[in-house]
């Protein structure tokens, strides 16, 4: 763990601070990511926590997940998917292969229109 005398200190009399704890202007972004770091209690504003929801570019996450994160979910879905219509085509294969064995099949002639049709 690096010393903390090594670190610049972020409320030294050349650095004031905050006023509040919305007021993070004054410090750099290399500053913030110390403080991040360093689990300080920062409050965010909304604005900043949606923006830091969506993208954090200190530890390069989206939604709070890596990319190879986002990945593994994009394949679980897709062959999940990919199961399921699998599945539903099987099913009305079946389906249509019952239903051709056992339906009855009518005879068309020159009469089917005037007479009702027979059947094999």
């Amino acid at each position: 763990m690096p010393d903390a005398s090594s670190h610049r200190d972020l409320q030294s009399p050349h650095h004031p601070g905050p006023q509040s704890s919305r007021d993070l202007s004054q410090y750099t972004s290399a500053e913030l990511d110390q403080l991040r770091k360093s689990n300080a209690n920062i409050k965010l504003t909304k604005w900043e926590a949606t923006k830091l929801f969506f993208w954090n570019s200190t530890e390069r996450t989206v939604c709070y997940r890596t990319g190879t994160s986002w990945l593994f979910i994009v394949v679980f879905y897709s062959v999940f998917a990919g199961v399921i219509v699998a599945l539903f085509y099987g099913m009305m294969l079946i389906m249509i292969f019952c239903i051709k064995t056992y339906a009855l099949t009518p005879v068309i002639n020159k009469d089917s229109l005037t007479k009702e049709p027979e059947y094999i």
